[in-house]
């Protein structure tokens, strides 16, 4: 168990896995699991209770009850197909041994809950790694987004110019703009102050949807005619053409996590486009009475059907459903979160529920309004704070990962808000009155400490601020480098073919998760028992899960998970379908022998290098895009896309271009080391551009093309390996000298909000 955990957090995170494995292996029914244990022959009896207090977290079965159950589901295939039940010897049941003996160690040291009514935990899956506190060095780092303290909202400013119809609110990822819309106009506001910074072209039609991107640039709109509208916010000029295609109100939008997807939907179903092109993404999805939909992290599509008689949960675009424990008439609103893993339902007795998107369960304790009827639900850009809009009028925040309150605010008589939006950290709060229009409030911020402040000011200033060092037990060289995707794994492969696991938070590697590779292992994806890793190589039997990460730079994966490039020893590229188990076209390059391969972050574009020369193919069409030629000489020998196609190269000379390619704006070439480049990374948002080195690290602005600080040192050996963090919050780079240095990256520069204002 982690520090700082409860023993029934943990039994719930237990069921929760448990939860997940079964729907992987079919989804099979609790009479159904039963009668399965019952006719294997082997002696395991599965009744319905029992089942029901294992899948619920109500209590912890007995070991051999657990480990019966888990091999009767893993009488299930992947593909949910009934095989042979295995035996007491089976592999995967180790992991799950030792994490009973650690929950049965925590049961007898728990003490008892007074009065409690329910075993289930207090507080919900961790949506996010958790907010950073005091770690084993002594140092204490500040949370990014602190929340509030609960207490009362006092008013900032009212919005003066906006129309009294205001009924649709968002604030940027950053917190820093708000923008309202209604049949009339889309502003954008200064959320500190309340100023106004511009107003943009209406659609002619009121706005019923907004959508800001992952990094603050775009701005998706939906009207209730069923058009959709892209906006440039540093220019505030439409993005044509408009998406068209629905018809009737639009009444969802999402973007996905790079930013290159937005997903629309109106109550005949969801529509995909690509931002950059606003053509539509692939057939539109097959799924009517849609209330509500989401772009997940992980790149799933979640919608949420409410029909006459049930609310079901569809995940796409492989569709398959959960129905949940709601009758659509006691619920008044519904509404995911950013990020896609939790759905929050508000109803009609004055609660709101939160549900684990993956397994379809209830998470967390009852958020209560005080009998007060649900009518409106919004969650805060980094999914930390929920608020509710009751029938009163009253608006109630909490704390999403802990259920905790932070605070309320009562309209005014004869008023009532008809719409919330919350910014990160609960620092703001922008309501809409139906009638008077929008206002801004500002929440209780605590005062923030000396340190807290200095350590501000040394990120804001282009210092990046060195973590306490991840360490191996015997110095082996370690080469790739990747973070789980919720962050709270890193995994490093090593010279001698292992690959290597740590916890950033608590600064530990874990020797129970190592996973030795096998035929080369040229991937890992974190889907094992709690987010542990899976080692996978690179021709399988089509059954590894979507999610792959490659830590080898001569293979790559697509996001989907479907296709795989990689060289041969002879330096020939090829390209491998996992899902038809088929070798595919493979581009004629003009490169002699392919070293490097690297897929663009939304799959269109792979990159092909060698020697000195890079290529760009078009995974559709097949056909290459046009580079520009820049002159080297040197070997080309690290490859990473950003956000939005752009695509650097590290060089034996230790420069980093910006290669220019058809479709690209300009190239540019970033100078600093002064030997070979081994690896490079983009943050998420493609502000800042990590390169790793002989000895040390560098970082830089590519907008700009200017570094940021002094190099960062403390590798005494050459660096081999450099990532983000999936929310940019972490830089981590391994070493030759068998360490994973940890660092807060700086910001990309200070914030310009000229730049930033619709002109």
């Amino acid at each position: 168990m982690e520090p700082g955990t409860t023993y029934e957090q943990d039994l719930y995170e237990l069921a929760a896995e448990l939860r997940l494995l079964r729907i992987e292996r079919g989804n099979r029914s609790y009479r159904e699991l039963e009668a399965r244990a019952r006719r294997s022959g082997s002696g395991i009896r599965l009744p319905v209770a029992t089942q029901s207090d294992a899948f619920s977290g109500k209590r912890l079965l007995g070991l051999d009850t657990l480990m019966g159950l888990l091999r009767v589901l893993y009488a299930y295939d992947e593909f949910g197909q009934e095989v042979p039940v295995p035996g007491h010897d089976l592999p995967e049941l180790a992991a799950w041994r030792t994490r009973w003996r650690v929950l049965a160690a925590a049961r007898s040291a728990a003490p008892a809950r007074a009065g409690s009514r329910s075993s289930r935990p207090a507080a919900p899956a961790p949506l996010a790694p958790p907010a950073p506190g005091p770690d084993p060095t002594g140092a204490v780092l500040p949370s990014r987004h602190p929340a509030a303290a609960p207490g009362a909202f006092h008013l900032v400013r009212r919005l003066s110019g906006a129309a009294p119809s205001t009924s649709v609110l968002a604030f940027s990822a950053d917190g820093r703009l708000l923008v309202t819309a209604s049949d009339r106009s889309i502003e954008v506001w200064d959320s500190l102050d309340g100023h106004r910074l511009g107003e943009l072209e209406v659609h002619g039609t009121a706005v019923t949807a907004l959508a800001l991107s992952p990094d603050g640039r775009t701005l998706a709109t939906g009207s209730y005619t069923g058009t959709a509208r892209l906006w440039d916010l540093t220019t505030a000029k439409a993005l044509e053409p408009p998406l068209l295609g629905h018809v009737g109100p639009i009444h969802s939008m999402s973007f996905a996590p790079d930013g290159q997807t937005l997903l629309t939907a109106d109550h005949r179903g969801p529509r995909r486009w690509h931002t950059q092109s606003r053509e539509p993404v692939g057939s539109d999805l097959p799924v009517k009475g849609i209330s509500a939909v989401v772009h997940s992290a992980d790149d799933r599509l979640l919608a949420l059907v409410v029909r006459a008689d049930r609310i079901r949960l569809w995940h796409m675009p492989t569709p398959h459903w959960i129905d949940l424990e709601l009758r659509p008439d006691t619920v008044g609103a519904t509404l995911f979160t950013p990020d896609g893993r939790l759905l929050a339902a508000g109803c009609e007795d004055g609660t709101v529920r939160l549900w684990e998107t993956l397994a379809g369960a209830p998470v967390g304790p009852l958020l209560d309004c005080d009998g007060d009827p649900v009518r409106s639900l919004a969650f805060s850009p980094d999914a930390r704070i929920l608020a509710a809009i009751g029938h009163t009028g009253t608006v109630r925040l909490w704390e999403t990962e802990t259920g905790q309150p932070l605070g309320s605010m009562r309209s005014g008589p004869g008023t009532k808000p008809c719409a919330v939006a919350v910014s990160p950290g609960c620092f703001r709060l922008g309501v809409a009155v139906e009638g008077a229009g929008p206002s801004l409030h500002a929440g209780p911020r605590p005062p923030t400490a000396l340190g807290d402040r200095v350590l501000a000011r040394a990120l804001a200033v282009g210092h990046a601020v060195p973590l306490p060092v991840l360490q191996t037990d015997n110095g082996v060289t370690l080469g790739g480098l990747a973070f789980s995707p919720d962050g709270r794994r890193i995994a490093a492969l090593t010279k001698d073919r292992r690959v290597l696991v740590w916890d950033p938070a608590l600064g530990e590697r874990l020797p129970a998760e190592t996973v030795d590779v096998v035929s080369g292992g040229e991937a890992i994806s974190f889907t094992g028992p709690g987010g542990r890793p899976r080692a996978w190589p690179l021709i399988d039997d089509g059954t590894a899960p979507r999610a792959l990460t490659p830590l080898d730079k001569w293979m790559a994966v697509a996001p989907d998970g479907v296709l795989c490039a990689a060289t041969d020893r002879g330096g020939t590229p090829f390209l491998w379908n996992r899902v038809s188990r088929t070798y595919e076209a493979t581009p004629r390059t003009g490169i002699s022998t392919v070293r490097l391969v690297c897929f663009s972050l939304d799959g269109h574009l792979l990159a092909l290098a060698g020697e000195n020369r890079v290529e760009v193919w078009d995974i559709a069409s097949r056909r290459p895009r046009p580079v520009r030629p820049s002159g080297d000489r040197a070997d080309v020998t690290a490859l990473s896309f950003a956000p939005g196609g752009r695509l650097a190269s590290g060089h034996a000379d230790g420069a980093v271009r910006l290669v220019e390619y058809e479709g690209t704006q300009h190239g540019a070439t970033l100078l600093g080391h002064p030997r070979t480049v081994h690896d490079l990374a983009f943050s998420p948002d493609g502000r800042l551009l990590a390169v790793a080195g002989d000895h040390s690290l560098e970082l830089w602005a590519p907008d700009s093309g200017t570094s940021l600080g002094a190099p960062l040192r403390g590798h005494p050996a050459a660096l081999r390996g450099v990532a983000f963090s999936p929310d940019g919050s972490l830089l981590a780079a391994s070493g030759s000298d068998g360490t994973v240095r940890l660092w807060l990256p700086p910001s990309p520069g200070p914030y310009d909000a000229a730049a930033a204002r619709p002109r």
